[in-house]
């Protein structure tokens, strides 16, 4: 079986998701990360910094949790 594997890199965490190809949610993941506040009403944080190490963390553990899905 195949599933789709969809990143969305946020302010405050990174989450993951497999479906299927119909679109039906497998499984998610969600990597927190912490955030600079410069001043009131801004947060901001290094995407370079974390974005490929979450998104290592993140594909490994949907890949153990539905180890029958081969993730595209």
């Amino acid at each position: 079986m195949d599933a789709l594997l969809g990143i969305d890199i946020g302010t405050g965490s990174t989450k993951g998701v497999l479906t299927d190809a119909g679109g039906t949610v497998l499984a998610t993941e969600p990597v927190h990360h912490s955030m600079d506040l410069p001043r009131p009403g801004w947060a901001e944080f290094d995407a370079e910094a974390v974005w490929w190490r979450e998104i290592c963390q993140i594909s490994a553990a949907l890949v153990a949790r539905l180890p029958q899905y081969a993730v595209l």
